[in-house]
């Protein structure tokens, strides 16, 4: 599989063998914050007792406010239908435009999709950063339906049109590295704002990934990492530090975003992982291995990947006890494939011990 494709398996691998990687995230759903909940109470209130008394620009701010907040929470329905009454009231609002391709986006399915796609080809995004991050996300994921169609087609579960399998499975796979292109040159026009922006480098790592330029992805994934890191240390100091005055508003934002953060990290370090795996360096695909388990101790996945990293290393102890560890933490049961092959690759791993 290629490595931004599909995310890790929950079982076992053989070692050496090429695992796989996260899949292009949704954008990261929000925690609801107090203030939100109060803020939607007000709006409400404002909906369905002074609808009347509203002007027009207050029934499209309200429309954004409750747009944005269903969206947060992950109501889609309901913040897709904010966005288009408020679009009823005006077509060419910015903001709403935005909610309607993210709600688009986040659905997923093709029809979306290319809904979500129109909606971001509508601005300029040499101009609109966050329409260029969606538009990217957009592309990337059309790219990714175009592989799985040519997948299903090459494995015999779907007929081509004419019947010619290989030319419509040919015609796919350039199609989607089309996309893939497409998209890399969103997020760019997004990095030019902000060569900082963690969604943009996030993109481009991936589908960079995605083409086969294994050496570009990596250098956006050192980067992300880098920032990443930066920003949960920098989050961690400011939390532990005596504030002048409470600020719980503040605080729950910035656990809100420390917890987005780490997970983007996660994600990076298991791209990176099998970027490198991919290129055949065991040895740097074991450093974000470890720091993949620093930041999720109980992740039985890591530990089977580094188990059979470790191994193809000739770190034979070391892969006997991330085996190990694996079965301990797995809820597997004793007959399973996933489970034998651990106890296997322990059992190998012993004979080469001195």
């Amino acid at each position: 599989s290629d490595p931004a494709s599909v995310a890790p398996a929950s079982g076992w691998v053989e070692p050496g063998s090429s695992p796989t990687a996260m899949p292009p995230p949704s954008p990261f759903p929000l925690r609801p914050l107090p203030w939100a909940a109060l803020a939607l109470g007000l709006l409400l209130c404002a909906c369905s007792s002074s609808k009347d008394k509203l002007t027009r620009e207050q029934q499209i701010s309200t429309r954004r406010e409750l747009g944005s907040y269903y969206f947060q929470v992950g109501e889609i329905g309901r913040a897709e239908d904010q966005a288009l009454r408020g679009l009823e009231l005006d077509r060419d609002d910015k903001e709403l435009r935005l909610l309607l391709g993210r709600v688009k986006l986040r659905r997923g399915d093709t029809e979306s999709l290319l809904k979500a796609k129109l909606v971001f080809e509508g601005f300029d995004i040499r101009e609109e950063p966050r329409a260029a991050i969606g538009l990217g996300e957009t592309l990337e994921r059309l790219g990714l339906v175009h592989q799985a169609t040519a997948e299903a087609i090459e494995r015999g579960e779907r007929a081509a049109p004419k019947g010619d399998g290989p030319a419509e499975s040919k015609r796919l796979r350039a199609e989607a590295e089309r996309l893939w292109k497409k998209a890399a040159e969103a997020f760019e026009t997004a990095l030019a704002f902000d060569p900082e922006e963690l969604r943009a480098l996030n993109g481009l790592q991936r589908t960079h990934a995605l083409m086969g330029r294994y050496d570009e992805a990596a250098q956006h994934s050192d980067r992300l990492i880098e920032l990443a890191e930066a920003e949960l240390e920098a989050i961690a100091r400011t939390l532990s530090s005596p504030p002048g005055s409470p600020d719980p508003a503040r605080d729950e934002r910035l656990r809100t975003r420390s917890r987005e953060t780490k997970a983007l990290l996660i994600e990076t370090r298991w791209l990176a992982y099998s970027i490198e795996n991919s290129r055949q360096r065991p040895a740097a695909a074991l450093t974000h291995l470890d720091r993949i388990i620093e930041l999720t101790p109980n992740d039985e996945v890591a530990y089977s990947r580094r188990a059979q990293v470790q191994y193809d290393l000739g770190n034979y102890q070391a892969a006997i006890d991330d085996a190990t560890e694996f079965v301990r933490l797995s809820d597997k049961p004793y007959e399973d494939p996933d489970i034998r092959r651990a106890w296997q690759l322990r059992n190998d791993a012993s004979s080469k011990l001195p």
